[in-house]
């Protein structure tokens, strides 16, 4: 129960962390694949900003799926198949018609967050 109760406390902070690291160091790690200079570069400092997002949501799907591995149950498989596949199919096919490019971006962040309900919903206790 402690050591649950330290990986629910480390999914719940690190996302911030690195999320937090995401937005302010973008432009650093964009520098390392497109010249400052270049065109690309602020829609890729944006992008990944914009992208970043989805580890806020990722921290909880991950425990979640890891934990309903842990107890054998089939949650775990639909967790992980909701947010690297379905949901992203979907976002990557649906918000680029609504938002361009910053809709492909918004894909995974979109992806974590629906399945963040998902994953919430299993990880609630069930009281008989």
């Amino acid at each position: 129960r402690k050591l649950e109760s330290y990986a629910h406390r480390f999914f719940t902070i690190a996302p911030i962390v690195i999320y937090t690291l995401t937005y302010f160091l973008a432009p650093i790690a964009v520098s390392c694949f497109a010249d400052t200079s270049s065109p690309v570069f602020p829609i890729a400092v944006s992008g990944m900003r914009v992208y970043g997002l989805g580890f806020l949501f990722s921290g909880i799907n991950i425990f979640a799926a890891i934990r309903m591995m842990a107890y054998g149950k089939y949650f775990s498989g639909l967790i992980t198949f909701l947010r690297s596949f379905l949901l992203l199919l979907l976002f990557l096919i649906v918000l680029p018609l609504k938002f361009g490019l910053t809709g492909v971006w918004l894909a995974v962040p979109a992806a974590e967050a629906l399945t963040l309900l998902v994953a919430v919903w299993f990880l609630r206790p069930i009281h008989c």
